[in-house]
């Protein structure tokens, strides 16, 4: 240590707790090797995240110790045998790390200490430096202990134990090339795998390809590199290394000598089509194969792509890792950065490329078992490399993949709700992770526009010119989805009337699964039986008798738009996957609920209500141990079709059970024919006269003028006798149809658990 050296001996970042320490934050210095009577410090100054403060001129004898504090907080301190140096203002210390350098007059670092959020041990402890003739770098540190001084270690221990002399170890292990990491154009990030001297890494220069270039300290063992002219890891040219030069640098112990560190960085490519293909969101803890949270890539391209400019979810690699084409790598949590965990609840992560190329997401939840009991077992989840293709659990036999398709869609409509703007179609698959994939609307094949859905992470929302058009069209709009080699099949979407209606939707419980085999297969399906599209958002049910506001459970949440046309049906349960299997009728029409409260298997009732459109329950259905089938069936693991109106009609479904698809109307009587037009009806006026199987029938009458196409007017009768007739007195509240014109008759009705559509045109 040169005579006349000032060095750093404490500092206190975090004072609280108060632990007996001074509760107020200060740094300390002594005076050593005076060459005359005193050292001074005219002109020092003390730098610490950006700010500088410079110390009070003055010249003290060796041995003395200064403590440099804000002025204000002096109160907090029993200085002892040391000096107060007290400041007028103070830039606070931060407590998740930094550094603290003192420069003398000639602006030269003649002392630095670094510390960690980690080194503070939770905080109101100073951090000691262990010994004065070492470095002030993390191994020459120790936290402050309460009966000693907090200022300085008067006892110097022992350092030789701090790394080799001449750093050799260190200086191999830097020159590893996978410790140089690109970070993007125009930066890299060095591992070097040491502590070091922090006065050597203040005055240490770095050079890349030839050039010096900006150099900074994320810690003291990583050192950034960033330069604005052009040397890009996204194009590496015909030489397969940059040379990297960093130094003058030096270890901590005593008497070692500054190196200059050399290295070369593999140039490439660090962009390529990246797939996920494993996921370890729920490690068991202690477990020696499976420690820790993990995912693996599969490089689907043609080169090697360096992984180390990668951003997963935020977090970044701390040693680059090359993953070659064809090839695999499971990257663990401990080798990153930031890592922002994962959830067990289930979750995604967006991992992009410099700049932002490429990115790719890695989805998963609970539901992406194969059954119930792998949930929380420790055990991964896998998938193939092929776009579409679908989680299983690792290590058991895989049962056989359901194709891609589409579960149901929902309506999007402007800020006003003025007119439809898009459709959400809902998968059951993450859209993430089907490449290649194509949409077509009819009508619109080149202007469909298509969006990530926020809140929904099955979904993708589609927007395209002329929606408005085409979902308000008698026909709907057809939407198909296409892919590489397959196809997911397509739907045909009518949209709700945006003005709020007056009828109360008729939304039925058609088929129960109240007794599986297994955990979690349980279902409920619901049928839209009646004549206009219902939107499910914010639908709920509940398992109790007398339900308290707290007892309804959500099944869709108010935020994600589902709608069903008229006869469809879909199916809820506690997770889509786990309700299809098995079945031999299964449809694509499942929901997987997220707070699915189980249904009894000896006695229970069920109640579902849709917010909506007000409180009352929509339909209620009960059951118990009596129900019984023919000799074929099983009570256990057969589900229950509604066979009549009532809340405790069922009977065995066909085929064990078809959760997510539509069965044929049951047996209550054939109402095909069951409306007919009648030219004359009360006082000689057009009209409609129906026959139905039971009472409660709907008709829904619209009335559009021909040629002009408009709609003249929309009438709903509901709960109809089993047979009546309805006249219409030809006019409208803006008047009577002009006399010109034809009236086209378009009549839809639902009988009971049948249902039919008939057109007629009529001369005014």
């Amino acid at each position: 240590m040169a005579k006349g050296q000032w060095a750093i001996t404490a500092i206190h970042p975090d004072p609280t707790p108060v632990l007996g320490a001074p509760g107020a934050e200060f740094v300390a210095l002594i005076a050593q090797d005076a060459a005359d009577s005193c050292c001074s410090l005219a002109g020092f100054a003390l730098a610490w995240n950006g700010h500088f403060r410079e110390l009070p001129a003055g010249c003290w004898p060796a041995g003395t110790v200064l403590v440099v504090h804000r002025a204000a907080d002096s109160a907090e301190f029993d200085f002892g045998t040391a000096l107060s140096l007290p400041l007028a203002s103070w830039p606070a210390l931060v407590n998740g790390g930094g550094m603290v350098v003192l420069q003398n007059a000639e602006g030269t670092v003649v002392d630095a200490m670094t510390y960690s959020e980690e080194a503070l041990g939770g905080g109101g402890r100073p951090v000691m430096r262990s010994g004065i003739r070492a470095c002030g770098g993390p191994l020459n540190q120790h936290l402050w202990s309460p009966g000693m001084s907090p200022f300085f270690s008067p006892v110097e221990q022992d350092v030789t134990a701090l790394g080799s002399v001449d750093g050799a170890i260190e200086l191999a292990e830097a020159r590893r090339p996978e410790r140089i990491v690109a970070r993007g154009r125009g930066m890299l990030e060095w591992y070097l795998g040491s502590s070091f001297d922090p006065v050597s890494m203040e005055l240490a220069k770095a050079w890349v390809g030839g050039g010096q270039v900006a150099l900074a300290w994320p810690s003291d063992s990583v050192a950034r590199m960033e330069w604005d002219w052009r040397i890009s890891p996204l194009e590496p040219t015909a030489s397969d290394t940059m040379p990297v030069v960093i130094g003058p640098l030096k270890t901590c112990v005593p008497g070692a000598q500054p190196r200059m560190f050399a290295g070369h960085h593999p140039r490439q490519t660090a962009v390529g089509d990246i797939r996920a293909v494993g996921v370890m969101p729920d490690p068991i803890p202690g477990d020696p194969f499976q420690s820790e949270e993990s995912f693996t890539l599969f490089n689907a391209g043609v080169e090697t792509v360096d992984l180390g400019p990668w951003s997963f979810g935020g977090a970044r690699l701390r040693r680059s890792k090359q993953l070659s084409a064809g090839g695999t790598v499971q990257l663990h949590a401990s080798e990153f950065e930031d890592w922002p965990g994962m959830s067990n609840a289930g979750g995604a992560m967006l991992a992009f490329g410099p700049e932002g190329a490429h990115p790719m997401a890695l989805n998963w939840a609970p539901c992406d078992h194969d059954l119930p009991s792998h949930v929380g077992s420790g055990l991964g989840l896998r998938r193939s490399a092929a776009p579409g293709s679908d989680w299983h659990t690792e290590g058991h036999p895989q049962p056989a993949e359901e194709p891609v398709s589409i579960v149901g869609f929902g309506c999007i409509s402007d800020l006003l709700r003025e007119r439809w703007v898009g459709l959400d179609i809902h998968l059951n698959r993450y859209p993430e992770h089907i490449s290649d994939r194509v949409w077509r609307v009819a009508g619109s094949p080149d202007e469909v526009m298509e969006l990530e859905l926020q809140g929904e992470p099955r979904a993708i929302r589609l927007t395209w010119e002329g929606a408005e058009n085409q979902i308000e069209s008698p026909e709907g709009v057809r939407v198909q989805l296409e892919g590489d080699a397959w196809n997911a099949g397509a739907i045909v979407a009518h949209c709700p009337d945006l003005l709020p209606a007056s009828l109360t939707p008729c939304l039925r419980i058609g088929e129960l699964m109240w007794d599986a085999e297994t955990d979690g297969a349980e279902f409920a399906e619901l049928i839209n039986c009646g004549m206009e599209p219902i939107d499910l958002s914010g639908l709920q049910a509940t398992t109790e008798t007398d339900p308290m506001p707290g007892d309804w459970r959500t099944w869709v949440p108010g935020s994600v738009s589902l709608v069903l046309n008229p006869g469809e049906v879909m199916a809820f349960g506690p997770c889509a996957r786990w309700v299809g299997q098995g079945w031999p009728a299964q449809g694509p029409s499942r929901w997987s609920v997220e707070h699915w409260s189980a249904l009894n298997d000896a006695e229970g009732r069920l109640s579902i209500r849709l917010p909506s459109v007000g409180p009352e329950v929509l339909d209620e259905v009960h059951w118990n141990g009596e129900l019984q089938g023919p000799w074929w069936w099983s009570r256990d693991g057969w589900a229950w079709a509604r066979s009549g109106s009532g809340p405790g009609d069922w009977s065995p479904a066909r085929d064990r059970g078809s959760p997510g698809r539509p069965q044929e109307m049951l047996g209550l009587g054939d109402c095909a024919g069951g409306v007919w037009f009648e030219s004359s009806c009360e006082g000689g006026l057009p009209g409609i006269a129906w026959s139905f199987p039971e009472a409660g029938g709907i008709l829904v009458i619209r009335l559009v003028g021909w040629p002009s196409g408009a709609l003249l007017t929309r009438i709903v009768l509901q709960d109809l006798l089993t047979q009546g007739s309805w006249a219409w007195n030809g006019l409208l509240g803006q008047g009577p149809v002009p006399e010109t014109e034809q009236v086209i008759w378009d009549v839809q009705w639902m009988g009971g658990q049948c249902a039919g559509r008939n057109r007629w045109s009529r001369a005014r």
